[in-house]
């Protein structure tokens, strides 16, 4: 559990609408990815909602974390 540095949950909502949250430790800021989905919290808790094919959603959720975490700007 060390090695994890950021998780990422989806909850379903209805049809294709998502409610994502996120949670990251050290200097990973994940808030800054929910902001861009209109959504808020901090750097290290963050949640925002999200429409799309699941499969789709965690692709790019999971690539916004990982240049998060190597310290790359967001490219949204």
């Amino acid at each position: 559990m060390k090695d994890i540095q950021a998780v990422v949950f989806f909850k379903r909502i209805e049809g294709d609408q998502y409610r994502v949250s996120m949670r990251s430790k050290g200097a990973v800021d994940i808030g800054a990815i929910a902001k861009t989905y209109g959504g808020g919290g901090h750097k290290n808790a963050a949640g925002c909602s999200a429409a799309g094919a699941i499969d789709t959603l965690k692709k790019t959720f999971v690539e916004q974390i990982e240049r998060a975490i190597d310290g790359r700007p967001a490219d949204y």
